[in-house]
């Protein structure tokens, strides 16, 4: 069966897309004057960092059809494998993290590159078309740089951790009742989720897998 890389190519083109489309609104929220362009190369490096895309097989119907008829009555063809979209919030912000990512204005903007992976993480797998804000940005972001070794934040000073992150970068702190609530949107997209076998602590998903035709 043949793969189709066109079919790949034009998934790769919506999620830079997508990601400069939330690069944009982001700016655009607190009056940046960054432009399209600098968007745009945001976008496509975000999606280098953070987007592994294998394309799926090309569905040949003379192929399918012959079998359909050639089977004696017993209906059943080849199932098409279908693409895979691996998003890797890991691999990013630990880009991020350690300067390795160098697009133009990005690291000047506070929360752009969180801001835009958590709006393709739900776009793209969860689609519940949830309101991210730059709040739930700062806080994603928070919760990846006090992380430790496998993936686990401690409620504890977590609030703490959160509000010097925002007022370091001009922003107002949020109060627990905010934080609460953004952990429950993040919950809820599945970035997130409770640590089972240890009581009062966050781990963090570091990837997901969807598939596509």
């Amino acid at each position: 069966m043949e793969i189709d890389y066109e079919r790949a190519g034009e998934k790769k083109r919506e999620l830079v897309t997508m990601a400069e489309k939330a690069v944009l609104d982001y700016w655009q929220s607190y009056g940046s004057q960054q432009n399209s362009t600098d968007a745009k190369a945001v976008a496509a490096e975000i999606i280098e960092k953070y987007a592994h895309i294998s394309a799926p097989e090309k569905e040949d119907l003379g192929r399918m059809e012959f079998i359909l008829l050639n089977q004696g009555g017993r209906r059943g063809a080849r199932s098409i494998k279908p693409g895979n979209v691996q998003l890797n919030m890991q691999k990013l912000l630990v880009a991020l993290a350690g300067g390795v990512l160098t697009v133009a204005g990005a690291i000047s903007s506070p929360w752009t590159i969180p801001f835009a992976a958590l709006l393709v993480w739900d776009r793209v797998w969860s689609a519940m078309g949830v309101e991210i804000t730059e709040r739930d940005a700062a806080v994603l972001w928070t919760l990846w740089k006090h992380r430790d070794a496998n993936n686990h934040v401690s409620e504890d000073g977590l609030l703490s951790a959160v509000n010097v992150e925002l007022v370091t970068n001009g922003r107002s702190g949020i109060s627990q009742v905010e934080l609460d609530e953004t952990l429950q949107l993040l919950t809820k997209i599945s970035c997130i989720e409770r640590a089972i076998s240890i009581t009062g602590k966050w781990w963090l998903k570091e990837w997901v897998t969807i598939t596509y035709k």
